[in-house]
């Protein structure tokens, strides 16, 4: 995953009621190689996550945790997704990737009257070297998972996990994680090469 955010709007989503936006394309976060997000509960970190989340994949995530296990699971959108009142929220990302394409990724939800399901449209943007977009769910699921080199579980392990929640990653089987870490790494390439000279070297020693 070769992404960069750059800025990050919410409007009426879970506990940010009005509108707020983080832009790291301005100081102090512009020269800032490292930062701390924090909140007066961790109700405010996870509704930044969960923005996240919805604006790249349409879905928010929780976890499943026993005595033994501990899983992700998806959890459905509700009107719980909007701020307390509001009946419409507005997630936009800005993001660019490593070749200097552009991106503007957009979830609207608005509550449908008497009832207690939203409606959701989204649309992703690219913004340059060329201008197009696309909308829908599927049509924006498949261009961001193209994009991230990331479904939506792996995204999560990788992008927004919380320090407490180490413990999926960390049981994960060896080929489980290496596939995710040469993901996030950009050394995909590097295992490809690895796994056909190792074929090509069993071909020549049957023959």
């Amino acid at each position: 995953m070769n992404m960069r955010i750059e800025k990050i709007e919410i409007s009426n989503i879970l506990s940010f009621t009005g509108e707020y936006t983080i832009d790291f394309t301005c100081e102090p976060l512009k020269s800032a190689k490292i930062f701390a997000v924090t909140g007066a509960s961790g109700q405010d970190i996870t509704a930044i996550l969960d923005a996240i989340c919805l604006v790249l994949y349409g879905k928010k995530y929780v976890w499943s945790v026993n005595a033994s296990t501990s899983s992700l699971m998806t959890d459905s959108i509700s009107p719980d997704c909007l701020s307390s009142g509001t009946g419409k929220g507005i997630v936009r990302l800005t993001f660019s990737m490593n070749d200097g394409q552009r991106y503007e990724a957009e979830w609207i939800g608005r509550q449908k009257k008497s009832s207690s399901h939203i409606e959701v449209s989204r649309i992703l943007r690219q913004l340059s070297p060329v201008s197009r977009q696309w909308k829908g769910e599927s049509n924006v699921n498949q261009s961001i998972n193209a994009l991230l080199g990331l479904n939506f579980p792996q995204f999560v392990f990788s992008a927004v996990l919380s320090p407490w929640r180490f413990m999926p990653f960390l049981s994960a089987t060896p080929d489980e994680k290496g596939r995710l870490l040469e993901r996030l790494t950009g050394t995909e390439i590097y295992g490809q090469m690895s796994r056909t000279v190792f074929s090509r070297r069993s071909e020549a020693y049957k023959e």
